[in-house]
């Protein structure tokens, strides 16, 4: 139970961080800033540091944009500079912050929450903990999920049918007259 609760949690912090990308995202296009098309991912260090500069109401400059440019970056500092000239109005500039923050809050809280699930784990169910990650496909935080959501007994569970029931992802019977339609899995989370 204290498992599942913790996994739950990660996942709301998860989706909170993902709306928080998607808010900054939103700002940059509504004020014209086209630094995703040089940049595969704003949320790196070059990205952040870059978006900073716009949050401090800094002059942007070909220095300035080198500075906060990695090395791995292979888009030069007069691209970076060309795809940033756009206008950041007094709010979007404090839309950008706020957005910015609850990236780097929710990053941090996820990170505690897998290292408290990790240790929790580890402290209760190491030897299934370790079964599972040895499945292939199967990741330390789906193991965890799948820890917390069915627990480490699955003998609750009479056959596979009841479980795959159980987690929603056993496909539904659609018959008429007896022709079989097609069907897909249910979307169905249980909570």
């Amino acid at each position: 139970m204290k498992l599942r609760l913790m996994t739950r949690r990660r996942q709301g912090y998860m989706q909170k961080r993902t709306q928080a990308k998607n808010e900054l995202h939103n700002i940059l296009q509504r004020s014209n800033i086209k630094l995703t098309s040089y940049l595969s991912d704003i949320f790196s260090k070059t990205g952040q540091a870059l978006i900073q500069l716009f949050i401090d109401g800094e002059i942007l400059s070909i220095d300035r944009v080198e500075a906060c440019r990695h090395k791995q970056v292979k888009a030069s500092a007069e691209d970076l500079l060309t795809a940033m000239d756009g206008e950041l109005s007094g709010v979007n500039r404090r839309l950008l912050e706020d957005s910015l923050e609850e990236y780097r809050f929710y990053s941090r809280k996820i990170k505690q929450m897998e290292d408290d699930i990790e240790y929790y784990i580890l402290d209760h169910f190491p030897e299934e903990y370790g079964l599972l990650i040895e499945i292939p496909g199967v990741k330390k935080q789906s193991a965890a999920v799948i820890l917390g959501e069915i627990g480490p007994h699955v003998e609750a569970f009479k056959t596979v049918g009841h479980l795959a029931s159980w987690a929603g992802v056993s496909p539904g019977s659609n018959e008429s007259a007896g022709k079989k339609k097609a069907c897909t899995s249910p979307k169905v989370t249980n909570t």
